[in-house]
């Protein structure tokens, strides 16, 4: 399958409602038809007034370059959506893929029988 733009705004309402209690605001969802990697998540920082750093205008971007089974493409949203989780809340992780985001991938595994992976 290769999704539609169409097709993953739904997921991530769906998801959103499931796995995150609906609290994420969408960011701008694009897709895109890289080859190196199947989804990403972007943000911005900026400093307000006493220097302290934060993210902002947020987006997620989902290849579509291969023909993939479904599985996949919700491993990668879901796997993009915790990015977003964290980033989001100003919540700090030690690594890209670090404690924080290892502990809502874990629960959303064991809560929903999702598969989500971490490609290194």
């Amino acid at each position: 399958m290769r999704p539609t733009l169409e097709y993953i705004i739904d997921r991530f309402n769906y998801y959103n409602q499931l796995c995150f209690d609906g609290k994420l605001v969408m960011p701008p969802i694009k897709l895109n038809t890289r080859y190196a990697e199947m989804g990403v998540t972007k943000s911005e920082f900026v400093w307000d007034e006493n220097e302290k750093s934060y993210h902002v205008r947020y987006s997620i971007e989902i290849s579509i370059r291969r023909d993939l089974p479904e599985y996949e493409y919700t491993d990668t949203l879901l796997h993009e959506m915790i990015h977003y989780y964290i980033l989001s809340n100003n919540l700090i992780d030690d690594s890209p893929h670090g404690t924080l985001f290892c502990q809502k991938m874990n629960e959303i595994t064991s809560k929903y029988g999702i598969r989500i992976t971490i490609a290194f």
